[in-house]
Formats: structure tokens, C-alpha cells, sequence
């Protein structure tokens, strides 16, 4: 068990950071619907942006489920650079 005299400092400190980091969660949110907008200005970029903080591992489905935008679309906004090893190069040793 917590011993009293702590859980009003707890408490307090509690207090002064959740309101900064509310406010840092916010301006991430804006940020990354401004880079959606600039990439894609078509598509609704702040369901889109709400859609990515909620769920981080989106996927192609999640924007057409949520009626957010097609699946081309969708797939357009979600594209991620390719992480695939340059041609020729396939990571290992080659055998003689």
C-alpha cells in the first residue's frame, strides 16, 4: 500500500503533466493531418490522422471501413517507403 503522505504529491504531479502532454498529443495529431493534406489534398485528413492515433498498425481496410476513402486512395495514403535490399543485393553471403 501507497503511504498517504505521497498520493497528494502523486496527485499533484499528475496534475501539472497531463494538460502538456494532452497539448503534445494535439500538436502531433496537427502535424501529421497537415502532411496528410500536402500529400494528399483530396482526402479527409483529419479522420484520416484520428484514424492512424487511434490505430497505429493501420491497414488498407481501416480508412474503407471507416468510409475515410477507397481502397486506392487509402492505399496511396498509407504507402510507406520500401525497406527492400537493393537489386543484387540479398542480404547473405553467396555461395561460391
Amino acid at each position: 500500500m501507497i503511504p498517504l503522505p505521497f498520493v497528494p504529491d502523486a496527485v499533484r504531479t499528475t496534475i501539472e503533466w497531463t494538460p502538456a502532454r494532452i497539448c503534445a498529443i494535439r500538436d502531433l495529431l496537427d502535424a501529421t493531418a497537415a502532411a496528410i493534406r500536402q500529400r494528399t489534398p483530396k482526402i479527409c485528413f483529419l479522420e484520416l490522422a484520428e484514424l492512424i492515433f487511434v490505430n497505429p498498425c493501420c491497414r488498407i481496410g481501416n480508412p474503407v471501413e471507416a468510409d475515410i476513402a477507397k481502397r486506392h486512395k487509402a492505399a496511396v495514403c498509407l504507402k510507406t517507403p520500401s525497406r527492400r535490399p537493393a537489386r543484387g543485393d540479398r542480404g547473405g553471403t553467396r555461395k561460391p
